[in-house]
């Protein structure tokens, strides 16, 4: 039965369309938690590594047949603090109807189970564990009607009209659109170390550059230990997935800062003008000196496609060779506009 919602669920989600999406499941909710029909309250949200997480765990069923047994599956999407009602639904429908009948996604719930009842048929049978192992709903082919946001499938489960179960699947979907364009509000600026004695960056901040546009303002002055030039950097980007950042797969590899400067054509020259560095490719950067950053904003002109929208945060740490020497964390909230051309 609880294949049936995986089913459903994924259904509801996937189409015949070609929009790009990333899904990160967040919670796993039993509504009914002693129900004489089935236990649900194995099944878990857990990590499968740095960037995803995957339903895990088993249930069973304490009836020898499901074929009697309706469901009716419904999407919430989150507005403020409450979750409302969405037009998208299916059902009511028979579960086995659905099972047997469905050949684009259930296969996929199936190979995760490793051991429900052979395809085409609805043979669970009573007191038996049955197990779901890293599933992942399969969204490349979500609707384009659907929008980034935090969404709630509930799918309800009845026997001649009585509500036997009920289960509640929370995930946040990111609508990734290869046209898209990006706005991006800048929201905090932290050093990693405070009163850093060769690099202080204590005195940059977000400032507001009028009502509707953050920046970034502020000055260090340079007391590398050593020349510049021996520095290196990496940066880790980080995506906010209910109360925490988690690490996302985009990142830039620890490399010589001059290096990294003097090859980046993407981002570094956009951002030089919007202070008093040196040229760009000399990295000739100086001890003793004040360096300025005057109103930046990000350049998204170029983010790439997988970007969607969401909170992030960019983490950069700088060494002299195993010593950390300063690092920051910068917080923004991106938002990928469709191309309406």
């Amino acid at each position: 039965m609880y294949s049936s919602y995986l089913l459903l669920f994924s259904y509801i989600l996937v189409q015949e369309y070609n929009g790009m999406f990333e899904c990160i499941l967040t919670q796993f909710e039993v509504v009914v938690k002693d129900s004489p029909y089935c236990n649900f309250n194995n099944l878990k949200i857990v990590r499968f590594n740095r960037t995803t997480f995957v339903i895990n765990g088993s249930f069973e069923i304490f009836v020898d047949t499901i074929e009697s047994f309706d469901t009716l599956c419904s999407m919430f999407k989150k507005a403020g603090n409450d979750y409302k009602l969405t037009p998208y639904k299916v059902g009511p429908i028979n579960i086995c109807d659905a099972l047997k009948k469905d050949e684009l996604f259930y296969p996929s719930i199936h190979a995760a189970s490793k051991n429900f009842p052979a395809l085409g048929t609805c043979d669970f049978t009573e007191g038996k564990i049955y197990k779901i192992i890293n599933f992942l709903p399969n969204l490349d082919k979500v609707p384009p009607v659907f929008q980034s946001g935090d969404y709630m499938i509930e799918c309800q489960v009845t026997k001649a009209g009585e509500l036997i179960q009920a289960l509640k699947i929370y995930g946040q979907l990111y609508n990734i659109d290869s046209n898209a364009m990006f706005e991006c509000i800048m929201t905090q600026f932290d050093p990693i170390v405070k009163n850093c004695q060769s690099m202080n960056f204590d005195k940059i901040k977000v400032v507001r550059f009028n009502r509707t546009t953050l920046v970034s303002n502020g000055s260090f002055e340079l007391n590398f230990d050593g020349s510049f030039a021996e520095a290196e950097g990496l940066c880790n980007f980080y995506k906010k997935a209910g109360n925490e950042y988690r690490l996302t797969p985009y990142k830039v590899a620890r490399t010589n800062l001059c290096k990294g400067m003097a090859e980046d054509e993407y981002f570094y020259p956009a951002f030089h003008t919007f202070t008093n560095f040196p040229p760009v490719k000399t990295c000739a950067f100086k001890n003793g000196f004040t360096y300025f950053i005057k109103n930046y904003l990000p350049d998204l002109s170029k983010i790439p496609p997988v970007i969607g929208s969401g909170d992030y945060m960019l983490e950069c740490k700088i060494f002299k060779g195993e010593e950390f020497i300063q690092g920051f964390k910068t917080y923004a909230q991106v938002y990928n506009i469709p191309n309406s051309g």
